[in-house]
């Protein structure tokens, strides 16, 4: 399993846990994921940590994405850092989608045939980005490589929602897709 953007290393936990074969990464680095994973974890300041799956000899089932989300329009990320420079989650969203199809291609490297690419996606509310609906925009992206076996639309944590937004609230959604290596 490969998780990019483990954050405060979940994925990681879970996979150690369940004595899967993992490797784990983020730009912003946590001392207790460190702690925990050891050399199963990476701090980098860029996409870079993909080339550790070069250094595999079997390849991936499973690389789950949950990349940070962020203020659509404005490129801020909730908890932006020294590393923001490096960081999708200040993007404007044509460099976002860029970077998650990098992503996708550097998963279709690491995966085994069959194998799967989950990625968890804020859509923008309509006041963000009217009528735009990025997992689909992605979808056809990704479809020479991947074959789609899931969408699966979440509602996006309430602990965001404030009054004055209104309208807003009801627009939030996550998508997590389901990708499979073909």
């Amino acid at each position: 399993c490969l998780f990019p953007f483990v954050g405060s290393g979940t994925e990681a936990d879970v996979a150690l846990y369940m004595g899967r074969d993992y490797y784990a990464w983020d730009i912003h680095h946590a001392d207790s994921v460190e702690e925990k994973h050891g050399d199963r974890y990476f701090t980098a300041n860029s996409l870079a940590p993909w080339q550790i799956t070069k250094t595999i000899e079997e390849k991936a089932d499973l690389v789950f994405a949950d990349p940070p989300r962020f203020m659509w329009g404005n490129g801020t990320w909730e908890d932006s850092d020294s590393n923001a420079k490096y960081d999708i989650g200040t993007q404007d969203l044509d460099e976002f989608m860029q970077s998650i199809e990098l992503v996708a291609r550097n998963a279709f490297m690491s995966l085994k045939v069959g194998g799967k690419f989950v990625i968890l996606l804020r859509q923008p509310g309509y006041v963000d980005i009217p009528n735009e609906d990025i997992t689909f925009s992605l979808m056809e992206r990704f479809s020479e490589k991947f074959e789609l076996v899931k969408r699966i639309a979440v509602s996006f944590p309430t602990t965001s929602y404030k009054p004055e937004k209104k309208g807003e609230f009801a627009s939030d959604f996550m998508d997590l897709l389901v990708l499979e290596k073909r």
